[in-house]
């Protein structure tokens, strides 16, 4: 909601378009780990096609993409492995 508030995005259609589009994911799955990751891959396929050329709100919010990412808590096991030796 942040970055559609931006200037600079909000001019650039495809940036708008990639912001509204991880909205409307964010509403309907409610997965902000799968989302944020999404704008990442998003973000990075918009900078290859454009020469690695974007507004610096994009950067932004690749980088606030990026801190939710790795911020997610996922739950593990650890799983022993039998020694080869015994």
């Amino acid at each position: 909601m942040l970055a559609s508030s931006q200037q600079a995005i909000r001019q650039d259609q495809v940036l708008l378009r990639l912001v509204r589009r991880a909205s409307h994911r964010l509403q309907f799955t409610g997965d902000s780990g799968a989302v944020a990751r999404q704008i990442g891959v998003d973000i990075g396929y918009y900078l290859f096609c454009h020469e690695y050329q974007m507004p610096r709100e994009a950067y932004e919010l690749l980088a606030v993409a990026q801190l939710v990412a790795t911020n997610q808590t996922l739950s593990s096991q650890l799983i022993s492995l039998p020694s080869r030796y015994q």
